[in-house]
């Protein structure tokens, strides 16, 4: 049917080459629960910091990208880096801490010699899709009101850091998606009080965003 702003809308990748790289390439995943998840293999939950060799929802992306000669590192709790990965905390670390994102291993372990990350993943996690207003353009990158208005600016102000460095790819990964709240009677009142965090609305702007992120 005709396309709408909230359907999840697919990218055409099939332009680009799927083989491995010749040389390593080092990757850094910044990330906190789920992130961890994704990478780990399926097991039972054996980790630190969110940083699992195994976990029971383990989605295997780490050994895929091993495989393809992607030298894998993660930050998450617990390192600088790692620290602080809502929306609104986007601007000043990559503002801040670029040098020390691009240079880092696990967990702020710098990487050998001149070795430098060429990839690098970010993604925040599930509360960060409750955006709770559509708010006001042009917003602010810093606020961490979850608003449209903030969570565009937050986004638009890193184009400015990343076209410096046009050898690295920089890959945002959507936050996870939310589960409908436990208590049905509570959001009918929501939405018999017309507030804006009712679930079709808060649910329609998550939609909203991260095809407009995309």
């Amino acid at each position: 049917g005709e396309q709408t702003m909230t359907s999840v809308r697919t990218m055409d990748l099939s332009e680009y080459s799927d083989k491995a790289p010749a040389e390593p390439v080092h990757l850094l995943f910044i990330h906190h629960s789920t992130g961890g998840q994704l990478l780990a293999e399926k097991g039972p939950d054996a980790g630190k910091d969110c940083i699992y060799e195994t976990h029971p929802n383990g989605g295997g992306l780490r050994l895929l990208l091993e495989k393809n000669n992607y030298l894998v590192h993660e930050a998450s709790y617990n390192s600088i880096i790692g620290d602080k990965t809502d929306i609104c905390h986007w601007n000043a670390k990559f503002r801040d801490q670029m040098d020390s994102i691009l240079s880092s291993g696990n967990q702020d372990e710098k990487l050998p010699g001149n070795a430098r990350n060429r990839i690098v993943l970010f993604k925040s996690c599930y509360p960060n899709n409750a955006i709770m207003a559509d708010g006001v353009d042009p917003g602010d990158p810093d606020s961490c009101d979850k608003t449209m208005a903030n969570y565009r600016a937050a986004y638009n102000v890193l184009l400015s850091y990343f076209e410096k460095y046009p050898d690295t790819l920089f890959v945002v990964l959507t936050a996870p998606p939310l589960v409908e709240p436990k208590s049905i009677v509570v959001d009918r009142i929501k939405v018999i009080l017309k507030r804006d965090d009712t679930v079709e609305k808060v649910g329609r702007r998550a939609r909203e965003f991260n095809n407009w992120l995309k």
